[in-house]
């Protein structure tokens, strides 16, 4: 170890929703940040990374990512929308939809890949990193709470999820994760 060496509990914090609207729910669970001024700063990673390393009891070492996927798919469909009032034949138009949805998907699934590969590489200068580190980790997305929308909004959203949490599954490499969550803020909140 060298002399720049930091134990991990600098870094763990209680965790940040960073979903202004919903200021008023708070996460009461600790996490080591990665993000931000976290353990990807402290090792000057230029990598992608999800928000938290956390320890859950039920699903054991987890990612936590906290993504306003609906922000997200507001724009594409926005965006798509603009398209659909433009020249552009109606092939052209669903293959740009389908390449907005796959960057989201790839970045999800770099940012998985990436804190893999950060939590690999702290061990040099990180210490007192607890056992569970060494497993392999469950992918867990965390979106703005849909309890509030209108219910044929909320089944809409559902299979937005559902399809994602798949598409995530079949994108992350094999033996990499123990699988992928993609769920609202309120139920991650009560998990654990």
């Amino acid at each position: 170890m060298s002399g720049n060496s930091i134990c991990i509990s600098q870094f763990l914090e209680n965790m940040n929703h960073e979903f202004p609207d919903y200021h008023l729910i708070s996460v009461d669970k600790d996490g080591y940040k990665i993000d931000g001024k976290g353990i990807k700063y402290f090792l000057k990673a230029n990598l992608k990374s999800v928000d938290y390393y956390y320890h859950d009891d039920d699903d054991g070492f987890t990612f936590v990512e906290f993504s306003d996927l609906f922000r997200q798919d507001t724009y594409i469909k926005d965006k798509i929308e603009r398209l659909g009032n433009s020249s552009l034949i109606p092939k052209d138009k669903k293959d740009l939809r389908k390449y907005y949805y796959k960057l989201m998907n790839k970045e999800l699934v770099e940012k998985y890949k990436d804190s893999v590969l950060i939590k690999t590489s702290m061990k040099e200068l990180i210490i007192n990193i607890p056992s569970y580190f060494d497993n392999n980790g469950f992918y867990c997305v965390v979106v703005p709470p849909i309890g509030h929308l209108e219910k044929h909004k909320q089944i809409e959203i559902a299979k937005f999820l559902t399809n994602l949490k798949n598409k995530l599954t079949l994108s992350l490499p094999v033996g990499l994760s123990n699988g992928v969550k993609v769920i609202p803020l309120n139920y991650f909140c009560s998990m654990g």
